[in-house]
């Protein structure tokens, strides 16, 4: 039997625009076009969900965790909470499909009772993309 899941950590800064600032990212645009916009955004993502649920108190029975198989397929964030488990996808982009979420498939016969899934992005609307999962701006967080 082969081992298929990464066991590392993954930190994330929880100011993005210190984070920005060390990275010498001192405007949107600059931001726009550099080669750090998908990281700052998954990191802003992320760290304001996990902030929420801090805020609220929300975070005693709930884990947070970052899924990533040897085939370098990755989900972003997964909450676990009574029994529930969700799975979140970070993009910097607007527009995706069920190809953007195949790792969401490696969870579907988990112990634990699966929420919707959902990618967190850029777009302006939220839509769905099959039945399982739904397309959401990050303003929706």
């Amino acid at each position: 039997m082969t081992k298929t899941i990464t066991e590392r950590q993954k930190i994330y800064f929880s100011d993005t625009g210190l984070a920005c600032y060390l990275a010498r990212v001192h405007s949107a645009e600059t931001l726009k076009n550099s080669y750090l916009k998908a990281h700052m955004v998954e990191t802003y993502i992320i760290s304001e969900i996990i902030k929420s649920y801090k805020n609220n108190h929300k975070d005693v029975n709930v884990s947070f965790y970052y899924y990533r198989a040897f085939e370098k397929e990755e989900i972003d964030l997964l909450i676990l909470g009574d029994g529930k488990l969700s799975l979140i996808e970070c993009k910097a982009g607007e527009e995706y499909s069920k190809d953007d979420i195949k790792a969401f498939t490696k969870l579907k016969n988990t112990r634990y009772t699966l929420n919707k899934g959902v990618i967190i992005c850029t777009s302006h609307t939220i839509y769905p993309i099959g039945n399982d999962c739904y397309v959401i701006p990050i303003s929706a967080i």
